[in-house]
């Protein structure tokens, strides 16, 4: 297993049930069919599944992710969760109107945009949902030194390369959700709360692209594992309370498809 993999399986949340309320249309086939696309090492496949056993809802899952270590993570996980392919957004191997749902989280600012946006609507069925969803990095209501520690450090230190902003999810999703397919889009804030130690944070601030992209960086393992632990030494020393309350600032958007 590569560190992304072994990080976002250790230490990226899973998501809250409400995230998942009125994804599935009223009426719809027998067994609905759920698309999680880009799902990384499964966490969102299971938080999807957890709201539909909680909710008594019958559906079948499919999950897919271009990087097959992330797959096979996840399929090594929980085999029989979902139908688990390796595939990008831009080139979906499914069918035309294969899906009542699709669901997309933390992930839609990676796409190729203007070709993953054909690929998502050719794949949801008239009358489909589609949630798109992202959280920011979480902070620390109480603890603004700490807020202001990550992010001085994601903006100087663990920065990528002629990087540029990620831009808001309401911008990047704009073309899609103007599209004729697209009848109404809700936006709304979900509660994502979750209480984290030093040694979590850590582990969350690993698996973000821009501390791996750091990683990369330095010399060797030795270098790595050295920073590794000089971030969790700050981490600790701006949690005086060995544990703090973290909101993830999660939205979505909810789209009904014509």
């Amino acid at each position: 297993m590569n560190h992304e993999a072994r990080s976002y399986q250790q230490f990226r949340p899973v998501y809250p049930e409400g995230l998942f309320s009125d994804l599935l249309p009223r009426g719809g086939t027998p067994v609905p069919q759920i698309l999680d696309l880009a799902c990384g090492t499964g966490q969102s496949t299971a938080s999807i599944a957890t709201h539909l056993a909680h909710a008594k809802l019958g559906a079948s899952l499919s999950a897919c992710d271009p990087d097959p270590e992330m797959i096979a993570t996840a399929q090594a996980e929980a085999p029989e969760l979902a139908h688990w392919i390796v595939a990008p957004a831009e080139k979906l191997p499914y069918s035309d109107a294969q899906f009542d749902a699709v669901v997309i989280l933390s992930a839609y600012h990676w796409f190729d945009r203007s070709r993953a946006d054909s690929e998502i609507l050719r794949v949801l069925k008239p009358g489909g949902r589609l949630l798109i969803a992202e959280y920011q990095f979480p902070v620390a209501p109480a603890l603004p030194e700490l807020n202001a520690w990550v992010r001085r450090s994601f903006n100087t230190t663990w920065k990528f390369p002629d990087q540029k902003p990620r831009g808001r999810l309401r911008d990047l999703t704009g073309s899609l959700l103007t599209h004729p397919r697209v009848r109404s889009a809700h936006w709304e804030r979900i509660p994502m709360e979750q209480t984290l130690t030093p040694a979590e944070l850590t582990g969350l601030l690993s698996s973000q692209a821009r501390f791996i992209a750091h990683q990369r960086t330095l010399d060797d393992d030795s270098a790595r594992a050295q920073h590794l632990e000089d971030t969790l030494v700050e981490a600790t020393r701006f949690m005086p309370e060995g544990a703090a309350k973290f909101d993830f600032r999660l939205t979505r958007v909810l789209a009904h498809l014509h």
